[in-house]
């Protein structure tokens, strides 16, 4: 997931190949995904809620990638603001977030992601 989470946050500064991106950090998913949604939820935020850091960003964006980020399930909610709560620690600002990302905290935090430091 971290590995993920790096290359969605900043692709340009990755020397992953898409092909590469799809076909061992994403694809792995879609069988569980498809299975049972809300169980790949569940699961996935049970490890990347723990592991916290660029795991908590690549589990986000690999449920937005696979379920959709309109999904508004618990899970899925904590999940994205445990990685943004990581965003913020390692200084990123606003500047950094979609305006997904920006409604999920402003909903949850009450107001506006922090600007960079």
């Amino acid at each position: 997931m971290a590995e993920f989470g790096h290359f969605e946050f900043s692709p340009m500064d990755s020397m992953l190949d898409g092909s590469y991106v799809w076909q061992h950090l994403q694809a792995p998913y879609l069988e569980a995904k498809n299975s049972d949604e809300e169980k790949f939820i569940i699961d996935i935020a049970a490890v990347a809620v723990q592991a916290g850091g660029w795991a908590a960003y690549g589990a986000h964006r690999t449920v937005a990638s696979l379920v959709g980020p309109g999904t508004d399930h618990p899970d899925y909610i904590r999940t994205v603001m445990t990685a943004l709560y990581f965003l913020r620690d390692e200084g990123y600002g606003s500047d950094r977030l979609n305006d997904f990302e920006q409604a999920i905290w402003w909903q949850v935090e009450g107001d506006a992601f922090p600007r960079s430091r």
